[in-house]
């Protein structure tokens, strides 16, 4: 029995010419998404999910509060979301 489980779980995770197309065509909508995101908020963005900076790091570095660093990256992870829920 968990041997088929296991078979059916390499099928899932298989690379396929189709499964590549629809991830380089979700990367370059989530790079569209967040070149559309005004500078201060890509840059927060990028150093958060990126370059691993926690929140306090990345207001210091950008001189702006804290409470606009967590209103820069909600605004990009919810515009990244919507990604999921088109069409």
């Amino acid at each position: 029995m968990l041997e088929a489980v296991a078979a059916r779980d390499d099928h899932a995770d298989a690379l396929t010419p189709e499964r590549i197309v629809e991830a380089v065509q979700m990367l370059n909508a989530i790079l569209r998404v967040i070149e559309a995101l005004p500078q201060q908020a890509r840059d927060a963005f990028y150093l958060r999910r990126i370059a691993g900076l926690e929140q306090s790091q990345i207001a210091a570095k950008l001189g702006i509060s804290l409470s606009t660093v967590k209103r820069h990256i909600a605004l990009a992870n919810a515009e990244c979301l919507t990604l999921l829920y088109e069409d």
